[in-house]
This record gives C-alpha cells, structure tokens and sequence, in this order.
C-alpha cells in the first residue's frame, strides 16, 4: 500500500505481520517495527440456548474468538437465576428463570476485545419421557433405554435423581439385562461429547438404575415404565422435589 493512510480487512483466518516502510532522500529505506494482526472468527458460545434445572451445572465452550494473547471471562447478567465460574464457562443453575451470558475476550492490561452471546433458561420440567433408539425389537436383540425430562439436556438432570423403578408389562415378551458399563458410549447414545467423560464415571459407580438394556424374548407388544425422583436444590435458597414417571410401548 503506498499511502499516508489506509484501512485494512480481514479475509481468511490466521496471523500476519505489518510494517511501515519509507524512504529517504539519500535512497536509504526505513522500516518500523512490525505488529502482529489477528484475524479470527466472530466468537460464538456454545451451546448458544441451554436449559437447565435448579442444582445443575454445565460447562460451556466459546468457539472462534482470537487465540493469541487473549483470555476469556464469562459473567451472567442475573447472577440469583445462573452463576458462571469466570474463567472456566462453567455455569451453575440457581433458581427458575432466564438471563443472559457474556464471554468476554481480553489482552493484557484487562482491555476488552470482543464478546459473545448466549442465553440459559432455569426451570423444573413437568413431565419425563423414556428414550430408546427403535420401538421395535427383534427376539434375540437388546436396545438400551433411559429416561430424560420433557426439556433440557440429559446431563442437566441425571446427577440430581435417584429411585429409579423399572417395570415391564408382560415378561415373556421382554426382559431387562445387565448394561455393559461403556456400552452406553459405545452404541452413540446422543450424549454431549463434552461429557462422555462424566458420563462413563457415572457407569463405573454402583449401578443405579438409570441405564437399563432390554431383550426380545418373544414377539408381542408390551409396555415399560420407569418411576423416579428428584431433588433440585441449588446453592441459594431454591429446593424443590418432584417425582416423575414414564412409560413407552415397544
């Protein structure tokens, strides 16, 4: 660029270096210092909506941002319905309602460069669902099944219920095995991969009865049930317990 003043753009991600260059009368060529220019992607956080209950937690991810000399910090704007842990987008849900998140990216000197957006909704579901990945079943063939409420992600409950009831109408027709202890990360069970890990603790513990795997005996249509309880008790002054039930035809 030959001129005293100019406006640069972004056009791919990456890093690249800029200088000033002039020359002398006498011929010789000045250089300045160089500075080192960014461009990222525009910062998103990930998941941008997420629903949890009283009690739960769930860490977040921001995708994009610049990756050189920056941290981020996160903050919601209604710290009594969800509080963040600043620097790890860990976000704790305290009490029913909606508020906004704000991942917030700094260079030195805590000079702000760019935010993101996302939004968390704090509820207690209504109503609890069984999920299985066909209601059909061949005899000699098993299928997992495990219950999850009616909104939020599975993770955003599980930690927080216990007393689980299975039954099964008619056992001639089906019949519930023992679960491999990995089989439910192995058989893509639609777990955030952000937590696979916790998810496979929970199955190296005592098994209590949130994952069952079911087996064809012989053909006919029977029903499955599964009774419930949870506690959504969180750090501040929000405690409610309700107990769910939920039933599916295979």
């Amino acid at each position: 660029v030959r001129a005293p003043n100019f406006t640069i753009q972004g056009t791919h991600c990456g890093v690249t270096t800029l200088y000033l260059s002039a020359r002398q009368h006498s011929g010789h060529e000045v250089l300045s210092q160089s500075i080192r220019v960014e461009v990222y992607a525009p910062p998103r956080i990930h998941p941008s909506e997420i629903f949890l209950v009283p009690g739960a937690s769930y860490v977040l991810k921001v995708r994009g941002g610049p990756r050189f000399g920056a941290f981020v910090k996160y903050a919601s704007m209604d710290d009594e319905t969800a509080r963040f842990q600043k620097s790890l987008g860990r976000i704790s849900a305290i009490s029913p309602g909606n508020t906004t998140l704000v991942a917030t990216f700094y260079e030195k000197g805590d000079i702000s460069i760019c935010q993101a957006y996302g939004k968390v909704r704090v509820g207690v579901p209504s109503a609890a669902i069984l999920n299985v990945q066909s209601e059909q079943l061949a005899v000699g063939q098993k299928m997992q099944i495990f219950p999850s409420l009616s909104e939020g992600n599975l993770f955003s409950f599980y930690e927080l219920c216990n007393n689980y009831k299975w039954n099964i109408e008619d056992k001639d027709i089906l019949t519930f095995r023992v679960p491999d202890r990995m089989q439910g990360v192995k058989d893509g069970i639609p777990f955030p991969d952000a937590n696979k890990s916790r998810y496979t603790e929970y199955l190296d513990k005592e098994d209590l009865g949130f994952l069952q795997v079911l087996e064809g005996l012989s053909p006919g249509k029977t029903g499955v049930a599964v009774t419930f309880s949870c506690s959504f008790t969180s750090s501040g002054s929000f405690s409610e317990s309700r107990s769910y039930s939920a039933n599916i035809s295979l």
